[in-house]
């Protein structure tokens, strides 16, 4: 009777010595195992490849779980929220959180009563116009009754097809 074997593992093994290596990828077996020998040149490519990829994720992992939506699309839909002092914290359907510092988060602060007399009511500071600005405004509103309101309709290319005054 004939032994077969049932499993066989195999890995992937730097040559330390490139001179014994006949050919990239060449296959050793000892005892249960075997061995794919491969030359330091493809060693570092196959390895540097594998890192970029894992640098890739976890930058798409970062961007993806700093928005809601995001972290949604690869945990499900929000099922709490815990706000504290420190922070919020998002729970997920598949039990994965989320925590995002106080410093974060924007906070609702009071604003300040201001001081004014009975009876009258709080007006918010108008900004100052420039000099001129403020003269042109107010001879627009000294002229206030003589002004016309016209309604103008155009066509292709700017012309002027009707003209209308309002009353």
């Amino acid at each position: 009777m004939r032994s077969r074997i049932v499993y066989l593992s195999v890995a992937l093994a730097l040559a330390a010595n490139a001179q014994y290596l006949t050919r990239d990828g060449q296959r050793y077996i000892v005892d249960d195992m075997e061995y794919i020998l491969v030359a330091p040149s493809s060693w570092q490519e196959l390895t540097n490849a594998v890192e970029r990829l894992r640098d890739i994720a976890a930058e798409r992992w970062r961007m993806e779980h700093e928005t809601a939506n995001g972290r949604a699309m690869w945990h499900g839909k929000e099922t709490n929220r815990v706000v504290t002092a420190q922070g919020i914290t998002w729970l997920y359907r598949d039990g994965y959180t989320y925590f995002e510092a106080a410093e974060k988060v924007p906070h609702d602060r009071p604003r300040k009563a201001r001081k004014t007399a009975p009876g009258q009511h709080a007006q918010p500071p108008r900004p100052s116009l420039p000099p001129r600005l403020a003269e042109k405004r107010k001879a627009m509103k000294s002229r206030a009754g003589r002004i016309r309101e016209v309604n103008a309709t155009f066509g292709p290319g700017g012309k002027v097809i009707k003209v209308e005054e309002q009353k």
